[in-house]
C-alpha cells in the first residue's frame, strides 16, 4: 500500500491523471486482496493457539485492529472504484478527490501498520521485550 501511496503522491505532484488513476486501480485491487487476507486470519489464529512462544493476549487486539483496518481499506477501495467510474474516460479526477484519497491512504497505511505491529507481538518475543 505504501508503494501505491507513493504512486498517488507522484501523480498528484506531477498532475498526471493517468498516474492517479493507476493508484486508484491498485487500491481497488489491494482492497479485494484484503478480503482474502482477512478471511485467512481466523484459521491462522486457531493454528497457533497453544503453541510455545505464542503471546495469546495479543491475538484479540490484533484481530480487532485487523477488522478496523480492513473496513477502512474496503471503504477506501470502494471510494476509489466510485471515483474511477464517475471520472472514467477522459474526465480528469478533481484535485480535491485526489487529496481525499491521499488522506484515506494515510489512514489505511497507519492502521495496517499498527495491525502488523500487533500481529508481530503474537509470536515474536524480541518485539514484545522492545515494546515494554
Amino acid at each position: 500500500m505504501i508503494i501505491v501511496f507513493l504512486v498517488l503522491v507522484y501523480g498528484i505532484f506531477r498532475k498526471q491523471n493517468e498516474i492517479i488513476r493507476l493508484a486508484l486501480m491498485l487500491t481497488v485491487l489491494i482492497s479485494l486482496i484484503t478480503i482474502v487476507v482477512s478471511n485467512s486470519g481466523e484459521s491462522a489464529s486457531q493454528l497457533i493457539e497453544g503453541e510455545d512462544g505464542v503471546n495469546e493476549e495479543m491475538i484479540d487486539p490484533h484481530e480487532e485492529m485487523a477488522e478496523i483496518a480492513s473496513v477502512v481499506m474496503y471503504v477506501t477501495g470502494g471510494l476509489c472504484l466510485v471515483g474511477l467510474i464517475i471520472f472514467r474516460g477522459e474526465k480528469r479526477i478533481p484535485m480535491l478527490m485526489s487529496i481525499v484519497y491521499f488522506i484515506l491512504m494515510i489512514g489505511v497505511i497507519s492502521l495496517m501498520g499498527y495491525t502488523a505491529h500487533l500481529g508481530g507481538q503474537i509470536k515474536h518475543p524480541e518485539i514484545i521485550q522492545e515494546s515494554k
